[in-house]
């Protein structure tokens, strides 16, 4: 899928080029591979509950550092989900990590926008925003890969909670405790800061809740109209043929009716 994607990415760079404006078209260019990068299915199955409560949180803090534009609190935050993904992989679950990356590589790309009004001159957030996207998450991606792919700086910059586990040197054992205990430290991080800031991660909590559920309603909606269609066009068939019996019964009636009339038209001539 998103070889197909880049491809079409790669030839519309190629037609933007021909038009004279270089900048504007590479940038036109890279944003189309940005967007057709991102356009990814999560394998939501993958995900645990932890995972999915670290998910809410840390996308949480990115959206209200965006929205406050703070960036000490976007680089931490950043920063805490490139080594949530290398913690998962250190602690022998690199399917679950390839799903977590993908996860947050989809909400990096929907907020791409809003995170450049912070990003801007700040290398630091530059660097860890393209970290994120570089995360590999596809089948093929060994757990050297993607341990390689998160740096030290990625982790050092990361909420404390985080970095034992997502170190080089962390044993299994230890990045799973760090990530058991990983969602309740999120939480007092939060605690720690405004109200908005909290109602922001309860929104991004019941978020996926949301949209699966529409997700189930729309498929049953559509198994309702299908249901409902098969069932009209049944009706309509069975009007037609009771149409054409009737049709058929008029025929026959009026052959009647014209035979008696001629054979009485011709009594009456003798």
């Amino acid at each position: 899928m998103k070889k197909g994607f880049l491809a079409i990415a790669a030839a519309a760079a190629l037609v933007l080029s021909s038009c004279g404006d270089t900048k504007k078209n590479a940038e036109a260019a890279a944003g189309a591979a940005d967007q057709a990068a991102a356009v990814e299915t999560v394998d939501t199955a993958a995900l645990s509950d932890n995972t999915n409560a670290a998910i809410a949180t840390l996308t949480a803090q990115v959206e209200q550092a965006v929205k406050n534009k703070d960036p000490k609190v976007l680089i931490t935050s950043l920063a805490t989900l490139q080594a949530t993904y290398k913690a998962l992989v250190n602690a022998g679950q690199l399917d679950e990590a390839k799903a977590y990356g993908q996860s947050i590589k989809n909400f990096l790309a929907e907020n791409a926008e809003s995170i450049k009004t912070v990003t801007d001159g700040n290398t630091t957030i530059a660097n860890l925003v393209n970290g994120i996207k570089n995360l590999p998450t596809t089948a093929e991606t060994t757990a050297e890969q993607a341990k390689q792919a998160v740096t030290d700086d990625a982790v050092n910059l990361a909420a404390p909670y985080i970095q034992k586990a997502a170190q080089t040197a962390a044993t299994v054992e230890a990045a799973k405790a760090a990530l058991q205990s990983a969602p309740e430290a999120a939480k007092k991080i939060v605690e720690n800061v405004p109200e908005a800031a909290k109602e922001a991660a309860k929104t991004a909590a019941t978020k996926a809740v949301n949209n699966a559920k529409a997700a189930a309603e729309k498929k049953a909606n559509e198994e309702v109209t299908k249901a409902q269609n098969k069932a009209n066009e049944k009706v309509n068939e069975a009007r037609e043929k009771a149409a054409e019996k009737v049709k058929e019964g008029q025929k026959k009636l009026n052959d009647k009716v014209n035979e008696a009339a001629h054979n009485a038209l011709k009594n009456l001539g003798k």
